[in-house]
């Protein structure tokens, strides 16, 4: 993402003053445009030889061999890779909460094109089609709509490639995975997700790209991930906004 902010930008924020995406701070007319410098300097820095999870990509405690995390080695994992673009830091919160409870939609345009450039960077394999995580209907109906839906939009469109509209849809309305314990993540999800019939025979033998905005335990990628190969996709990949820690 280009962060050389041309000179029309710079006269609409002098015009139009504006807060930081992550933090809401208020950002200097001659600044960046959406994210201020200590957020950058917070969510964007990078450590060389940090050990990074090969199957959910979520940063390794410690510096070594370590090639798995400790919750993807405890649990069975049914997806190949997962591409996170952010650690789930107090800025990231803050964005996605935004951009899911406030009804702010506008963000997924920094969210899609945040995701796209580490996409981009990590080299995510070739994938056929795109899907997302269905929501809850009383979530639904509540927020309006489905916000990793609005992303792998945008996604798909970047890269030409056709979303799955509705592919993926519950069996039943389970309670949300934010009030559950990270022990109870997976026997939560267990058996929610199946894929639509119409999808069945598209996704037979095709490379699938999940898309989410955060990952905790990655259960519901999991689960979904399972349901796609059962169905007889070959790979199921994730791309996900933000990964919490271990």
């Amino acid at each position: 993402m280009n962060r050389n902010i041309p000179f029309f930008n710079m006269i609409i924020n002098i015009l139009f003053p504006h807060n930081c995406i992550f933090c809401d701070r208020k950002l200097s007319f001659f600044g960046n445009e959406y994210c201020c410098d200590k957020c950058r300097e917070k969510i964007f820095k990078t450590k060389e030889n940090e050990s990074k999870c090969l199957i959910c990509g979520r940063k390794i405690g410690g510096y070594g061999n370590n090639k798995v995390c400790t919750n993807c080695a405890k649990n069975n994992i049914h997806f190949d890779a997962s591409y996170p673009c952010f650690e789930y830091s107090e800025g990231v919160r803050n964005l996605i909460h935004k951009f899911k409870f406030r009804k702010q939609m506008f963000l997924n345009k920094y969210v899609s094109d945040y995701m796209i450039e580490a996409m981009d960077r990590a080299g995510v394999p070739e994938y056929d089609f795109l899907v997302y995580p269905p929501v809850n209907l009383s979530t639904f109906f509540e927020r309006g709509y489905n916000q990793t839906r609005l992303v792998a939009v945008r996604i798909g469109k970047h890269y030409k490639k056709k979303v799955l509209k509705g592919a993926i849809v519950k069996t039943r309305q389970n309670p949300k995975q934010s009030l559950m314990t990270k022990g109870m993540r997976f026997i939560n999800v267990k058996g929610v997700f199946k894929v639509k019939r119409k999808f069945r025979k598209l996704i037979k033998g095709k490379n699938i790209l999940i898309v989410d905005d955060v990952m905790t335990t990655g259960a519901t990628a999991s689960e979904i991930a399972g349901e796609l190969k059962k169905n007889g996709a070959l790979s199921v990949y994730v791309a996900v906004f933000a990964v919490s820690g271990e």
